[in-house]
């Protein structure tokens, strides 16, 4: 499902999908983030190799090219928040050292085979009504067509991501403690990836031995976690690629890389061009 078709309207690349009840729906995929509120009944939700069953409370993110369905509909209730990350582009400030944030929105869609829906974040009544007062606030500016429309509609979403991250940091759930303890290494390399780490930094952060960790990254990124940090590094990396004036040699140094060679051999393996050639080629599209 392309995402323009539900994107093009104003530009703002957030849309809120309320179709009351739930009917029957085959297995699909889309190239956008879904994120899902139950706010009423149960149901069935179900993919290619399994089946969740659903009630008020559960919200859950279906990650794009996710094939997904809903059947044992009669009585289920959702909204579906539709959104592309690529095109908001939201400052974390310090939520990208919340666990409860990458557990949510990263390690839980990427283990949630595993722990076989377990580790999805369930909400009581209260809080699950604070929820919908913010989809509501940001449903009406979605509709207003006032100045700022976008503005406005971004920031009660990011109030929705930091108290949803609050909330699942707060879970005594054996599954979603496991997650956490997984995210805690994510945030920590967030937050790190400028400096030295070792894997036996990672494992003390996670209070695991370094092969309980790698089985955990393999599981959840299918990277090993000295792969992840390549990763992040290598996305800070064209990030100030495009945005700053730093040469190569200081990028690499800004992103945790002690000799410049060796940042060009990585940036190249991971992206398939030089990090000179990525710069010329992505100033050229503009």
């Amino acid at each position: 499902m392309n995402n323009y078709l539900y994107f093009q309207e104003r530009g703002v690349p957030i849309k809120i999908h309320r179709p009351g009840r739930q009917d029957k729906l085959s297995l699909h995929a889309h190239d956008f983030h879904e994120l899902v509120i139950v706010f009423d009944g149960e149901g069935t939700h179900y993919t290619l190799e399994e089946k969740y069953q659903i009630s008020r409370g559960d919200i859950f993110l279906i990650k794009p090219d996710t094939q997904h369905g809903y059947d044992n509909t009669e009585n289920l209730k959702i909204i579906n928040l539709l959104y592309l990350p690529e095109c908001l582009k939201l400052a974390l400030y310090d939520l990208g050292n919340s666990p409860g944030y990458h557990a949510f929105f990263e390690v839980e869609p990427a283990l949630r085979r595993q722990h076989g829906f377990k580790s999805r974040l369930h909400l009581n009544s209260g809080k699950l009504e604070y929820v919908m007062k913010l989809v509501n606030s940001m449903e009406g500016e979605l509709r207003s067509g006032s100045l700022g429309v976008l503005f406005m509609a971004v920031s009660y979403f990011m109030q929705l991501i930091g108290f949803i991250a609050r909330s699942y940091t707060k879970t005594e759930i054996p599954e979603q403690m496991a997650i956490l303890s997984l995210a805690e290494v994510v945030g920590y390399i967030e937050a790190n990836y400028r400096c030295r780490i070792t894997i036996a930094q990672l494992a003390k952060q996670a209070s695991q031995s370094e092969m309980t960790l790698y089985r955990m990254f393999k599981k959840a990124f299918n990277l090993s976690p000295v792969n992840y940090l390549l990763s992040v590094r290598i996305a800070a990396a064209q990030e100030l690629l495009l945005n700053s004036r730093l040469n190569v040699s200081e990028i690499a140094g800004e992103t945790g890389f002690s000799d410049s060679n060796y940042f060009s051999r990585i940036f190249r393996k991971m992206t398939g061009v030089s990090p000179r050639s990525y710069r010329k080629n992505r100033t050229n599209e503009r």
